[in-house]
């Protein structure tokens, strides 16, 4: 509204006059800095989520498929792999549940 009120009421003449003077505002450019950065974290909030989302369902389809990935020999063993994971990445192969 503060802007509407300072640039396009007082600067309705012609449109070069207009954007003069929202170059000139400082409080759009400090409204366009905030409203970008808004847009930035959102967008890298859903692209996080999603990679989440991709990375559970590979986890829990690995789970439930382990008996067929592993063989017999490392079917016995796999104790050992799913330590390792847990210690080394804090990946958990145990349960599907986080």
């Amino acid at each position: 509204m503060y802007i509407y009120q300072t640039v396009f009421v007082l600067h309705r003449t012609s449109v070069e006059s207009v954007v003069m003077a929202l170059i000139d505002e400082r409080i759009f450019w400090f409204v366009a800095l905030i409203s970008s950065f808004g847009w930035l974290v959102s967008f890298y909030k859903k692209k996080t989520e999603k990679a989440e989302q991709d990375f559970h369902a590979l986890r829990c389809e690995f789970i439930q498929k382990s008996n067929e990935l592993l063989q017999e020999r490392a079917w016995e063993k796999r104790h050992v792999l799913y330590e390792w994971m847990k210690k080394t990445h804090d990946i958990s192969l145990y349960h599907e549940n986080k």
